[in-house]
């Protein structure tokens, strides 16, 4: 079975120029996958995006993610 897009939110990059775009997926099993990418080519080579897991007690994981200077490892979080 294949998953389906449900959402898909861009947001700017870094540098303003481009975009970063944020796709979450689903199949008819309500597995659910989701996927980041940086559409800019000045910020690609730059910055990576990684996720924080968040669990507050009891039941409300949630994610934050970041654009992450290579170089130097400064997060900036983003929101998506």
């Amino acid at each position: 079975m294949s998953y389906e897009i449900d959402y898909v939110k861009k947001i700017k990059c870094p540098c303003g120029k481009g975009t970063i775009e944020y796709k979450k997926m689903s199949n008819d099993w309500n597995q659910t996958k989701e996927s980041i990418f940086i559409l800019c080519n000045d910020c690609k080579d730059i910055y990576e995006v990684v996720t924080e897991s968040v669990c507050n007690k009891p039941k409300h994981g949630f994610n934050k993610y970041y654009c992450k200077n290579k170089l130097s490892n400064q997060k900036t979080e983003i929101e998506i």
